[in-house]
């Protein structure tokens, strides 16, 4: 019995070899397990901070801890991600981590303290020693201009992706050497700061695919013209910024022609839509909505873009009469949104078309939708099985609400027809 037991055991203890070995079985390091300790102390020091984040660390493995992302060598699990965004309130008063504490984490990539009111550092130096750190997210803080706190960050020799979104930076807060042509910055986020346009160093960022400059103080006049050499970019914001001829300018932005997102909302743009954008090939969104856009929608120019995907051209002054079968070839067509366009006639019944696409979000509230035709819900509506959500409010539509609204569009849980004049009784 005693050696059938012994020999049974000995299986077990395979077994586990075995699964650890293929699993991992490693838990975390010790001294980086004490590191986040010390961490979730500096958190909450003197402040009563919540615990909504670091209340669950406890046990030997900080793996298994909430925001903590381990990779398993040979020996060992070691910390690659550090996620503590929103882990003190809003109402506390500034900290200052001391940045030495990251430094521990040997192989760590992704640090995100999004939302602790950070505003400033103790000992930054501390960010020199995290050579492997590729992502890390600032956002919703309280750096500002004065506070020399990015100064710090010219160590990290592998950092990708940059958030510095709603903090008081201005200009001159972006540390040169952040923005030189050795920099490996993928992506930079600085929506909701202080900055207008005194960037040029921006310029030198070749491997920039995406930039957020949105809800800022930019203008025709600041927005750096050598932008344009930006050849890998993908995504621009300028949304909330006070641009009113982006196109026509010497900053040109249909010159980034590798551009897959371009958002340009809430400015001051007027006249027509640039015919340049039909050369933006690889555009996929498009948000030109809130803006003084006026005379028709150049079909021409939406013909050509056929791997768009969004678009916005919501709340602005369009005339004349908008067909939707400029949309017909856009097979990969999949958010519209033309609302409150209160002089222009949006015609979906003529002349008659197929469309290619399987939309999801359909929003034509307030723009007089078929008035020229049949004053009644689009029917091409009746075979888009993919439709989340229609929004087709003060439209003046009339007649009865067809059963195939509600039985063809199985996908469909948001509807909103408000202000019309149908009767009848609902399918």
């Amino acid at each position: 019995m005693t050696n059938l037991c012994g020999c049974s055991i000995g299986v077990v203890v395979l077994i586990v070899s075995v699964y650890c070995c293929f699993y991992g079985c490693q838990a975390c390091l010790e001294e980086e397990r004490t590191a986040l300790l010390q961490l979730k102390d500096d958190i909450n020091y003197a402040n009563n901070a919540s615990y909504f984040v670091t209340g669950d660390w406890v046990g030997d493995d900080c793996c298994q801890w909430k925001g903590i992302s381990c990779a398993s060598s040979s020996s060992s699990s070691r910390v690659t991600k550090i996620d503590i965004s929103f882990a003190r309130g809003e109402a506390l008063e500034a900290w200052y981590p001391n940045a030495t504490l990251f430094a521990q984490f040997k192989e760590l990539e992704l640090l995100d303290l999004a939302w602790n009111q950070i505003g400033g550092w103790v000992m930054p130096e501390g960010f020199t020693q995290m050579q492997n750190l590729e992502i890390l997210k600032l956002g919703l803080n309280r750096l500002n201009e004065s506070s020399n706190s990015l100064w710090s960050l010219c160590g990290l020799t592998k950092l990708r992706s940059l958030d510095l979104d709603y903090h008081n930076l201005d200009d001159g807060a972006l540390p040169p050497c952040l923005l030189s042509t050795s920099s490996p910055l993928e992506e930079l986020f600085l929506y909701g700061n202080n900055l207008r346009g005194n960037l040029p160093g921006l310029c030198g960022l070749k491997r920039l695919k995406e930039l957020d400059l949105g809800n800022n103080f930019l203008n025709d006049q600041s927005l750096p013209s050598c932008l344009l050499n930006l050849s890998s970019l993908e995504l621009l914001d300028l949304s909330e910024n006070n641009f009113s001829n982006p196109f026509g300018i010497p900053t040109g932005l249909c010159k980034l022609s590798n551009l897959v997102t371009l958002n340009l909302k809430r400015n001051s743009i007027e006249g027509n839509i640039h015919p340049c954008l039909k050369d933006m090939h690889y555009l996929q969104s498009l948000d030109l909505s809130y803006n003084c856009f006026s005379g028709g929608v150049p079909s021409f120019v939406f013909n050509n873009l056929t791997m768009m995907e969004t678009i916005f051209l919501s709340n602005n002054q369009f005339t004349g009469v908008f067909s939707f079968s400029m949309f017909a070839n856009l097979s990969k067509l999949s958010y519209v949104d033309l609302s409150n366009n209160v002089q222009l006639e949006v015609e979906t019944e003529y002349p008659h078309w197929v469309p290619t696409f399987q939309i999801m979000w359909l929003l034509l509230e307030n723009c007089n939708l078929n008035q020229r035709s049949t004053s009644s819900i689009p029917s091409f509506i009746s075979n888009q099985q993919r439709l989340y959500s229609f929004q087709l409010d003060h439209n003046s539509l009339k007649g009865v609400i067809p059963s195939w609204l509600l039985y063809n569009t199985t996908s469909l849980r948001i509807m909103s027809l408000r202000g019309n004049h149908f009767e009848g009784s609902i399918p």
